[in-house]
């Protein structure tokens, strides 16, 4: 197998962009766009630069016959603990994403939690402000209740 069929081929088995690949790698995108097609030479500086990301031996990438497969870290994970498929393609793919990317989503996260916060205190606040009215408006009537039986024992007085 070529070293661009490799590129393409550990991509797509972690289900990471090219975009992806090259925001992680440090690597340019169109030099890595034209390592996948095989359009230019991969120097040892980029090979480690992948090798690294991926998590991979140097000699894996290069297809070498007794380079071994990587065990995935994450997938060593899954195994060890109770996790579901869905939540280890979520871990693969937040790892996929550049910091940049990272962060933009925990900003929208933030945002979200902000709003539902702000929503809770003014269910609380208008909460608060019918509770008032409730023991306002009874306190009224027992005042009322009060003096109808003030005058009716006035009444009776007389």
């Amino acid at each position: 197998m070529e070293i661009k069929e490799r590129l393409q081929q550990i991509r797509e088995e972690k289900k990471l962009s090219k975009r992806a690949v090259s925001d992680g790698s440090g690597i340019p995108y169109n030099t890595y766009i034209k390592y996948e097609y095989g359009e230019r030479e991969i120097g040892v500086q980029s090979l480690q630069k992948l090798a690294d990301f991926y998590g991979v031996s140097t000699d894996y990438l290069l297809g070498r016959p007794n380079a071994e497969p990587p065990a995935d870290p994450i997938d060593n994970l899954v195994k060890k603990m109770t996790v579901q498929e869905m939540e280890a393609d979520l871990i693969h793919r937040w790892l996929g994403l550049s910091p940049k990317a990272r962060e933009a989503f925990l900003q929208v996260l933030r945002e979200i939690v902000h709003e539902d916060d702000k929503r809770k205190q003014a269910k609380e606040s208008e909460k608060n402000d019918t509770d008032y009215i409730t023991v306002s408006t009874t306190l009224g009537e027992i005042e009322d209740q009060m003096k109808a039986e003030e005058d009716v024992s006035f009444k009776e007085e007389a």
